[in-house]
């Protein structure tokens, strides 16, 4: 893992939503530097906007984390956890495995890809109920399977159950 500001951004970005955030960039040796700031702009601009995001999440997390000591059940949960009775989400598949949930209200899709690859997110899964795209507004109706969902740099796919 080389590193780079889109790296480091694209960890940020899945971590603010997580009771815990210690950032990173890979285990860059080019810029050892993990500060929000340390690759300038525009990776700057966008890490401080998901910061100011998990300071806004402050109080949720903080009520996961007392859910947490009181009854075990972890703030940041597999995609099953939340769903138990959907079977799509006990095979192996890119919507099962590489998506979670934020407590029970967010779902959160990381994007693992750099955009020089490609520019957006596949296989994001849906759950069965209302999901609110966080960015957009839009109302989907699960289970539903997106593909093609665009994903420039200040973007990470996260919808909010409804």
């Amino acid at each position: 893992f080389g590193g780079s500001g889109e790296s480091q951004v694209r960890d940020l970005q899945w971590k603010s939503f997580m009771t815990v955030l210690m950032t990173m960039s890979g285990w860059s040796t080019a810029n050892p530097d993990k500060q929000p700031y340390a690759w300038g702009e525009p990776y700057t601009s966008i890490n401080r906007e998901y910061l100011r995001l998990k300071m806004r999440l402050t109080p949720y997390l903080y009520t996961l984390s007392r859910v947490a000591y009181d009854t075990g059940v972890p703030p940041v949960r597999a995609m099953v956890m939340e769903f138990p009775d959907d079977d799509f989400l006990y095979y192996p598949s890119v919507g099962s495995g590489q998506q979670f949930m934020s407590g029970p209200s967010f779902l959160v899709a990381p994007v693992y890809k750099p955009l020089s690859l490609t520019e957006v997110r596949d296989e994001i899964y849906l759950p069965a109920g209302d999901w609110v795209d966080y960015w957009s507004g839009e109302i989907k109706s699960g289970p539903l399977h997106l593909s093609t969902y665009k994903v420039p740099l200040e973007i990470t796919p996260v919808f909010v159950r409804a």
